[in-house]
């Protein structure tokens, strides 16, 4: 079993809700104007993931505000800018397009999804916990060939896990849930080898299975300036 010490999503994961408003994700500026990229109703779970651990790695508690920073703030920049680290261009998208494209259970020589989250995924997650680091990690929610499912997909952080016999459970921060303490991911940890089901909290996502995602730390004061 391994828990970060005093981490719990109602006091150091984000107060607010994975739901924006309609804005650009990114502006990229031009002699022809601004060219906007992305929209943050889409979500910006990514960004929140990676600045929860950032906080964390600060020693710094999160912001009280409850509602979402405005489009136009140092704290809605700095979480977008998390959004496309999070992504590990080009490497991280064809990550996640590589899993969902994947068999869940091993198939002949290909290692299936299953295997790869129970035997390569879970160990980084145990040790980065155990080394007193949240984890951020990508959720693999649909199986498809559609590069457009793409969004599909979740980012979360990890601070606590446990094995019980054969069964995992692992603790997560979900900006989708703010404050919520009792999200996680349940499964059976013996036959990785063929299908393994994942149980998530929420009915919003079921999982393939779940990578850790490329993390570097950036300094996290945007997100008090609202």
């Amino acid at each position: 079993m391994g828990n970060l010490a005093n981490f719990l999503p109602s006091t150091h994961g984000l107060h607010y809700a994975n739901s924006w408003a309609s804005a650009p994700v990114v502006e990229i500026p031009t002699s022809f104007g601004n060219i906007e990229v992305g929209n943050a109703k889409h979500g910006l779970c990514g960004g929140m993931a990676f600045a929860v651990r950032d906080l964390f790695e600060a020693g710094k508690t999160p912001p009280p505000e409850t509602a979402n920073p405005d489009s136009k703030s140092p704290a809605f920049h700095y979480i977008t800018s998390r959004l496309i680290d999070s992504f590990d261009l080009p490497r991280g998208v064809a990550l996640y397009y590589e899993w969902m494209n994947l068999p869940t259970g091993d198939e002949f020589f290909i290692h299936g999804t299953s295997r790869r989250t129970i035997n390569e995924t879970m160990p980084v997650i145990r040790r980065t916990i155990d080394e007193g680091h949240p984890c951020t990690i990508g959720l693999v929610c649909v199986h498809s060939a559609n590069p457009q499912d793409l969004g599909q997909n979740h980012q979360v952080t990890a601070y606590g896990y446990t094995d019980a016999g054969t069964t995992t459970t692992v603790r997560l921060y979900d900006p989708n849930h703010p404050d919520d303490d009792n999200v996680t991911i349940v499964f059976d940890n013996s036959n990785s080898h063929h299908t393994t089901k994942f149980s998530y909290s929420y009915d919003d996502h079921q999982l393939v299975g779940f990578f850790p995602s490329a993390y570097s730390p950036k300094d996290p004061s945007p997100l008090f300036q609202s």
